[in-house]
């Protein structure tokens, strides 16, 4: 039996451009976690617990929290102002997985709808189907049965159903998952803030890799971190629509770009 732990990265919501008034904050949305034979899931979370408690002890006290259920999101940790003092969190997380014979996981995509188009909860669910299949895919080739666990999500009744879909579908149902997707409150899973950490280092590189120049800032992501997800990851990839998508220039123009 594995264990999938799943977070989102990027943004669920519309996008035009990085300088959109309005629809500006991801050009990207998708899942990433990792993936680990259940018999490991305990001893990563006690290294991660120590983890926290030696990087983060001064900011524990002066919460007044307990370690066990204190919470230091990604996105404060990964960013191109602190991604230098905290790179080396990165690389333990990801090499901790390793060491454990598990897998760094990801499935994105590129947004092309127009914001009267945009569905965000849809995208949501289309996003976790097709991550779920590429799992699927993964463990049938292991003869593996798994469990998916997720950051909790307000639209969680939708995309449960969703993963049932997929689940139960007649022309590719998903069999070796157990149970449709469990989704738990962060702060209480050091598994979840693991995911949570890892999406916030996919996010930036997979938009830098697809958007080199708009986002140069996001650079430090590939600089730091594309080889070591590279040789840590499978079944993962960042789904490029064939439609043609809509930017808005800093002069108010339309323009289209394709992906071919």
């Amino acid at each position: 039996m594995h264990m999938v732990f799943l977070d989102e990265f990027g943004h669920i919501g519309p996008f035009v451009s990085k300088n959109h008034e309005k629809y500006k904050t991801s050009p990207i949305f998708g899942v990433s976690g990792f993936i680990l034979d259940v018999d490991q899931v305990r001893d990563l979370a006690h290294w991660f617990h120590k983890l926290k408690e030696a990087a983060f002890e001064r900011d524990i006290e002066l919460a007044g929290a307990n370690s066990s259920v204190w919470e230091k999101k990604g996105n404060s940790l990964f960013t191109s102002g602190r991604v230098h003092k905290n790179k080396r969190l990165g690389y333990a997380l990801i090499n901790n997985i390793k060491q454990r014979r598990g897998k760094i996981f990801y499935h994105g995509v590129v947004k092309d709808m127009t914001p009267d188009r945009s569905k965000p909860t849809g995208l949501y669910a289309t996003v976790l189907s097709h991550a779920i299949r590429e799992i699927e895919r993964y463990f049938s080739t292991k003869s593996s049965n798994y469990l998916i666990v997720m950051d909790e999500h307000g639209s969680r009744t939708r995309l449960l159903e969703g993963a049932m879909k997929t689940m139960f579908s007649r022309e590719k149902p998903a069999k070796r998952l157990v149970e449709p997707p469990y989704h738990v409150e962060s702060h209480l899973y050091g598994t979840i803030q693991m995911a949570d950490w890892v999406s916030s280092i996919i996010g930036p590189l997979l938009t830098h890799q697809e958007f080199p120049v708009e986002y140069a800032e996001m650079e430090w992501a590939t600089k730091y971190f594309k080889t070591r997800v590279d040789a840590a990851s499978t079944h993962s990839k960042i789904h490029k629509r064939t439609a043609r998508y809509v930017h808005y220039g800093p002069d108010g123009k339309k323009t289209f770009k394709s992906d071919s």
